[in-house]
C-alpha cells in the first residue's frame, strides 16, 4: 500500500534526472554546514551571552539548517528505497 506522499515522490523521480547521491551530498553539506554554525553559536554565547542578538541569529540559522538537512534526507529516503539511502550521525 502506497500512501498519497509517496507517488507524488515516485512521479518525482521519473521527472527528474537527480541522482541519488547529489541528495545525500546536500543533507551531508547541510550538515556540516550547521556544524560550523554550531561552533560559532557555542563561540558567540560564550563571549558576548546567549541573548545577544548575533548568538540568536547563529541559532536560528542552526535551527533552519537542520530542518533543511531533515527534509532532504526524508526526500531522498521516500524517492530511493531505505537500503541504499543510510543516515549515519
Amino acid at each position: 500500500m502506497m500512501n498519497d506522499d509517496q507517488g507524488n515522490f515516485r512521479h518525482l523521480k521519473r521527472n527528474i534526472n537527480v541522482p541519488m547521491a547529489l541528495i545525500s551530498t546536500v543533507a551531508g553539506l547541510l550538515g556540516a554546514i550547521q556544524g560550523s554554525v554550531m561552533r560559532g553559536f557555542t563561540i558567540s554565547s560564550s563571549i558576548r551571552g546567549l541573548f545577544y542578538p548575533v548568538t540568536l541569529l547563529y541559532l536560528l540559522v542552526a535551527v533552519l539548517l537542520a530542518a533543511l538537512q531533515l527534509q532532504s534526507l526524508n526526500v531522498a529516503m521516500s524517492i530511493y528505497k531505505q537500503t541504499q539511502i543510510v543516515p549515519i550521525y
